[in-house]
């Protein structure tokens, strides 16, 4: 694992989960963004993908994730979103657990739920992003390009992917991106080329030439 900024930024998300920023694209050299999801019981993200990152998903804790993806690797291009303008995808599901590590691919749906059986939060649940493109913003709620974060005046699932896709990284709290709202009882195979755990391991290399010397510059908590 790489070195971990000393005061890193947190976001808490809709869903109840907070995302500690432990190293940003401007730490990394911009190869890649990681963060530690503290994850509640039943928490979880929408369906989404993103048109330039791939994902990592990787529990260090005792836990159960379940992980969602395509049955078939057929990235969507700029432009396109599943169920709206281009073929909502088969999905399928995989359960994980501590020291297992799963790859998604740029351009792939997918998303994932904490079904852990206890109801404490769980820690040590990291995400890495290569590259981390609009992630921070994303997180940050800005809506604009001019960098407000005004509330949209759409319907709150229409504001979500709008304000989502700006930064490439499109939700769908409708479950239209999957083609059935109760997204979460989803199963059945899964896509895979491996877990990258070499490219992962090169990039956390690579990035450590750019860890800062007196920490990051901007430790607001949002």
């Amino acid at each position: 694992m790489p070195r971990f900024l000393k005061n890193p930024r947190q976001f808490t998300t809709a869903g109840g989960d907070v995302l500690v920023m432990l190293r940003t694209p401007g730490d990394t050299c911009g190869l890649y963004e990681l963060s530690e999801t503290i994850a509640p019981n039943d928490a979880g993200p929408p369906p989404h993908f993103h048109f330039a990152s791939s994902e990592w998903f990787l529990p260090t804790e005792p836990s159960t994730f379940r992980i969602y993806g395509t049955q078939e690797a057929n990235p969507l291009t700029p432009g396109q979103l599943p169920g709206v303008n281009a073929p909502a995808p088969k999905m399928g599901s995989l359960v994980i657990g501590k020291g297992e590590l799963v790859y998604s691919p740029k351009g792939t749906v997918h998303f994932w739920h904490n079904e852990s059986p206890n109801k404490e939060d769980i820690r040590g649940f990291y995400n890495i992003w290569n590259p981390a493109n609009g992630v921070n913003d994303w997180f940050a709620g800005v809506s604009d390009v001019n960098g407000s974060t005004a509330v949209l005046p759409l319907p709150g699932p229409q504001a979500t992917t709008l304000q989502t896709a700006l930064w490439g990284v499109p939700h769908d709290p409708t479950g239209t991106f999957v083609g059935r709202s109760d997204y979460r009882n989803i199963r059945g195979p899964v896509a895979s080329d491996g877990n990258h755990l070499q490219e992962l391991q090169e990039l956390f290399d690579r990035g450590e030439a750019c860890y800062p010397k007196s920490g990051p510059t901007n430790t607001k908590k949002v």
